[in-house]
């Protein structure tokens, strides 16, 4: 949940991976780009005294408020389908049907260090 794409990146889904990655990354920065321009127009519509200033300013508030929220509800939505996909994939990559012989594989697993051991293949 936290790294986006790690579990497709596990599941050596590496085109899904940084796909995944992307989509999360653009729809947390537009959420926090929104989430910054919502509280410097509620701040500056709570300063303001003009009645007609105000209201132009609560309109603004409100509108990057609703942007916020979408690309939030977007990061969710995201975020679930990308779970449950590396779940499949994960779960389908053990089926019995045959699968194509890979070419190159990576292969990054733990030390007994607590380094990491990474390693490329490549079968002919």
């Amino acid at each position: 949940i936290f790294i986006p794409g790690w579990g497709q990146f596990g599941n050596k889904r590496y085109v899904k991976t940084a796909v995944i990655f992307a989509t999360e990354a653009w729809f947390i920065s537009k959420a926090v780009h929104y989430g910054r321009k919502t509280s410097d127009f509620r701040s500056r519509w709570e300063s303001e005294q003009a009645l007609t200033t105000r209201l132009e300013l609560y309109d603004e508030f409100q509108f990057n408020r609703d942007k916020r929220n979408k690309f939030i509800w977007f990061t969710g939505i995201t975020v679930f389908l990308s779970m449950w996909d590396a779940y499949v994939d994960a779960h389908l990559s053990g089926s019995p049907v045959k699968q194509e012989e890979k070419n190159i594989d990576l292969d990054i697993r733990p030390t007994s260090d607590g380094g990491l051991s990474a390693s490329l293949s490549y079968s002919f």
